[in-house]
């Protein structure tokens, strides 16, 4: 079965383990997710790793290796620190960081022996900090007149994703966890976690506004013939029932209010054809895209929830919809998200999960139906 390291974190800022400046290189943490090619963790095993160093290129000279052997936890992560290995070859401390570029080699062997396969391959970007912690003790020496310049202690978030300044400011690397990108608040005060899918950020839970972003209310219209009757923006609870917000699954909106402009938060938007189009091929196409979206298991969703995984932690949850009649139906068997793209003057392109099918429907449906809505970073 071939294995394949999902690389989750590694420290090529040179955070120092000592937490001293000093002469570089210093030692790295290194924590990878070990995935099979199912895309299953491999957990609680036992793997070996070999770490090796390349300078120039990726097919380089290798001037440090070592090896490594542990267990992946529950969460099929593995953690150690790079330089605390079995050397294999070449001097870790006798590498010389201003003489790159350099390339990190990460190799596997998932029964924990010797037999590794190329896994992942990175250029060390982050040399120039490690070059210049030296100079750090001479540059601190020079006047300093400011108030507002001063040397920030920072942390870093469990998931390694984030620094904290001391400042109370923050930055925050891509693409490695799911869990810290900041929460957001709507006009309402509202809030919703926010994920990074891609090179996209969007909410994790559908949206449950009563106003427009300028602050403008929405009307929520509960009669099924003035519903039907309908040219501008309202929404509803799923049956007008407000018991429903208490289930996490949002307000269902008509088209006319996506239309305005101004139904998400200021600096997000309600995502068009294009923007889903752009997800659903980021997580391998229509066809299979539906269960990396759709939340876990039956607390929300009708039995047997087919192919969901959540992978990606979009958290998809089955609002059903109101239908241009005013009628509601679909409540635990599919989530309807609009669009912000008209198909015509009638209907408007959106997005189906179901909880029989692992892909996810394209489609479009009357301007006047009520359905789910999340939001997208600008």
């Amino acid at each position: 079965m071939k294995t394949r390291i999902v690389f989750l974190f590694a420290v090529f800022n040179f955070f120092l383990i000592n937490g001293l400046l000093g002469q570089a290189p210093e030692k790295m943490n290194f924590q990878a997710v070990i995935r099979d090619s199912t895309n299953k963790l491999v957990r609680n095993q036992l793997v070996s790793l070999k770490i090796s160093v390349l300078q120039g290129s990726e097919n380089g000279s290798v001037v440090y290796s070592e090896v490594h052997s542990g267990k992946t936890n529950e969460n099929g992560v593995i953690t150690l620190i790079i330089g605390n290995g079995t050397i294999d070859s070449g001097v870790y401390d006798n590498i010389d960081l201003s003489n790159g570029p350099y390339f990190f080699k990460r190799e596997i062997d998932p029964k924990g022996g010797t037999r590794y396969l190329i896994s992942g391959m990175s250029q060390l970007l982050s040399v120039p900090y490690g070059i210049y912690a030296n100079t750090a003790d001479t540059v601190l020496k020079a006047p300093d007149t400011s108030s507002t310049n001063e040397i920030q202690a920072f942390t870093v978030s469990k998931t390694g994703d984030t620094l904290y300044l001391s400042s109370s400011n923050y930055v925050i690397i891509p693409g490695i966890s799911l869990n810290n990108y900041p929460s957001i608040k709507d006009i309402d005060g509202n809030v919703y976690n926010t994920v990074q899918i891609g090179n996209q950020v969007w909410m994790k839970q559908n949206l449950k506004t009563s106003s427009y972003n300028d602050g403008m209310v929405i009307p929520n219209v509960t009669n099924n013939i003035d519903w039907s009757a309908l040219t501008s923006g309202a929404w509803s609870y799923y049956n007008n029932d407000e018991n429903y917000k208490l289930l996490l699954y949002g307000k269902l909106y008509n088209w006319y209010a996506v239309e305005t402009g101004n139904l998400c938060p200021t600096g997000w938007h309600v995502p068009t054809d294009e923007d889903w189009t752009t997800l659903t091929d980021t997580l391998g196409g229509e066809v299979i895209a539906g269960g990396k979206l759709k939340e876990v298991g039956t607390v929300h969703w009708n039995s047997p929830n087919t192919g969901a995984t959540d992978e990606v932690g979009f958290t998809g949850l089955p609002g059903g919809l109101r239908s241009d009649s005013g009628s509601f139906f679909g409540i635990r068997g599919g989530g309807f998200w609009w669009s912000a793209t008209p198909y015509d003057s009638y209907y408007s392109w959106d997005r189906l999960l179901d909880y029989s099918l692992a892909g996810v429907g394209r489609g479009s449906s009357d301007k006047r139906n009520g359905f789910s809505v999340r939001c997208l970073r600008d």
